[in-house]
């Protein structure tokens, strides 16, 4: 919530606040070829996003912001190979072993989902 209200204060009046992040379920699929290899299971997520959409929902409540408009839109990810992937996500287990045998880009495709807010 601090960093919230620092970013309240640090906004002109009327300023906007650009919020997205990924939407579970589904879990971003991971996509080589034009197939799905598997999917990116983060267990802790859904209950930090909770957590994240708590303290906004809070902002709002409290006055600091004004919800204006909400998108859901799918991203693409693209990555050069299957080890920048690995890496990036620190990826282990099945799905890691099937990047291992990818030669070529592989894609990570997410439902994100954006909102706006503005200061009040």
């Amino acid at each position: 919530m601090n960093v919230l209200r620092d970013t309240h204060q640090a906004l002109v009046p009327g300023g906007d606040l650009l919020d997205f992040h990924p939407v579970v379920p589904p879990w971003a699929r991971v996509e080589a070829g034009g197939r799905t290899l598997g999917y990116i299971d983060e267990p802790d997520f859904p209950e930090q996003l909770r957590a994240t959409e708590a303290g906004m929902d809070e902002a709002v409540r409290l006055g600091l912001f004004r919800h204006v408009a909400a998108r859901t839109r799918r991203l693409r990810e693209h990555y050069d190979d299957a080890r920048e992937l690995i890496d990036t996500w620190e990826l282990e287990g099945e799905l890691e072993s099937k990047l291992r045998k990818v030669d070529g880009p592989v894609d990570v495709v997410d439902k994100v989902v954006f909102r706006l807010y503005r200061s009040a």
